[in-house]
């Protein structure tokens, strides 16, 4: 009897398993397409296994029953395909008229061509208005007014280049806010009355207001024509007669040259200089002139010495 050896044999048993093996995969692979060729052919065939259609008596009528909707989507793939092959409202619509009452405008006709045309413009135009609409009633408080100034007449200055970043003060109700040409971030405040009576034009009623508006307001405080303007919520002061002369004005009496000449010039530079020695020489403080009650004994004594004070 022939032996074999170890390494002979083990080569024998996995030969005879690979050939085993590749029996079974050409079955199972006849056994599938089989399988396929059978249901190709049903599917072919219809369930009743003919494709003639059946006819139908007067006695007896076929019914044809309706075609079953379409099952529901099981996955988010075949979802998104049924909703992109859906029809659209405006598909749905067409359908639903009738082919003959659907006129179209003829090309070129004036009807198309005006409701093509006007209704974007008459959209951008509303859409613009209320927009500007909305950035008025936003802004009010910031936006500044130049309404009546002619920047020919200040060469020096023009428009800021920005708005107020918070609420503007009340003194640019009463005067135009404009910028240096040579350093624009600095604002100037230009009065209105000294303005349109071209006091501006000799350099008087502008003022520096980009860190503070206290000269402004200290101008429109003035107790002159077209002044004596203070902030919403403070009156105005209204001063009394500065002396005889003015008291006699104020009530409208006959005054003669020589009596007028005898009561005006009152002397502010020698009431200033007599002042300060009396200062000085009862060793006082500066401050003194600054006291309430001093100025009112000076007051009481001449409006116009109370006036000529620092």
């Amino acid at each position: 009897m022939y032996h074999l050896s170890a390494g002979s044999f083990i080569l024998y048993q996995l030969l005879t398993l690979w050939c085993r093996y590749f029996c079974l995969i050409t079955v199972a692979i006849m056994l599938v397409k089989a399988s396929t060729k059978a249901t190709k052919k049903r599917a072919s065939t219809g369930p009743s296994g003919s494709n003639k259609r059946a006819k139908g008596t007067a006695s007896q009528p076929i019914r044809v029953s309706s075609p079953s909707p379409p099952p529901p989507p099981t996955n988010a793939l075949q979802a998104l395909v049924s909703a992109s092959q859906a029809p659209t409202f405006e598909a749905r619509v067409r359908e639903s008229r009738a082919e003959d009452s659907i006129v179209a405008p003829p090309e070129g006709s004036e009807h198309a061509t005006a409701a093509a045309s006007k209704a974007p413009e008459a959209a951008t135009e509303a859409d613009e208005a209320k927009d500007d609409e909305e950035l008025e009633a936003f802004d009010a408080h910031l936006m500044d007014n130049h309404d009546g100034l002619d920047f020919k007449r200040i060469p020096k200055y023009q428009l800021p280049v920005k708005t107020h970043k918070y609420q503007k003060s009340w003194v640019y109700r009463h005067g135009y806010r404009v910028a240096l040409r040579s350093y624009p971030r600095k604002i100037f405040w230009i009065c209105h009355y000294c303005y349109h009576h071209r006091f501006t034009d000799i350099g008087r009623g502008i003022f520096h207001t980009t860190e503070a508006i206290s000269a402004a307001s200290r101008h429109l405080k003035e107790d002159k024509i077209g002044h004596n303007i203070v902030a919403p919520g403070q009156t105005p002061i209204s001063k009394k007669p500065a002396g005889i002369y003015d008291a006699l004005l104020a009530g409208k009496l006959p005054v003669s040259q020589a009596v007028a000449n005898q009561l005006s010039g009152f002397n502010i530079q020698s009431f200033r200089l007599a002042a300060v020695r009396w200062l000085i020489e009862n060793n006082h403080p500066l401050s003194e002139f600054e006291s309430p009650a001093f100025r009112k004994l000076i007051a009481l004594a001449n409006p116009l010495a109370e006036d000529a004070l620092w």
